[in-house]
């Protein structure tokens, strides 16, 4: 992938015991030694197949369905973005929430008394919204007439090498 990439990001997508990745040790900044990752052939092959046909759980989990937009770009068809994305959209349009009354009903932070649980209910309740807004223009945008569809374009092995740091962060 082109760029820095956070280790579990791409180790946890593509296996190396798998072959789907090659790694290299590199000299680092300070005294970690870098991690380099290439994705091989069939790596390259493996992540188009699970961008055009992720798994539920790719869909309903926050932080693998983030792990996934961020290669999504990788597939080239504006049409097959917009499943993805139109996936992720219907799972968040169900009902859904973190607690559950005793005859299994959402609980609604207007119904909820503990202040800790309303407050995570309202946070989620945002950050739901927001990413619905998002979903719903990326895709009208994706799915624009006019806009130009192109075929999927294969991962080059320069768009393929993400790197690993292992050590103290500068942050």
């Amino acid at each position: 992938m082109p760029g820095p990439s956070h280790a579990g990001d791409t180790v946890d997508a593509l296996p190396e015991q798998a072959g789907l990745l090659h790694r290299r040790t590199e000299p680092g900044s300070g005294a970690a030694p870098r991690q380099t990752l290439e994705l091989t052939a069939q790596g390259q092959a493996e992540l188009l197949r699970r961008l055009t046909d992720p798994e539920q759980a790719e869909i309903t989990d926050q932080i693998r369905f983030f792990t996934l937009t961020a290669f999504l770009h990788h597939l080239a068809d504006p049409t097959r973005q917009a499943a993805v994305l139109r996936r992720r959209l219907a799972f968040l349009d169900a009902p859904s929430s973190f607690f559950y009354d005793g005859a299994g009903q959402p609980v609604t932070a207007e119904r909820e008394p503990n202040p800790f649980r309303r407050g995570m209910l309202l946070v989620a309740r945002a950050s739901t919204a927001a990413e619905r807004a998002w979903l719903t223009a990326t895709i009208a945008d994706l799915e624009r007439p006019g806009r130009a569809r192109s075929s999927e374009t294969p991962v080059t092995p320069a768009d393929s090498q993400a790197s690993e740091h292992y050590g103290p962060s500068n942050k």
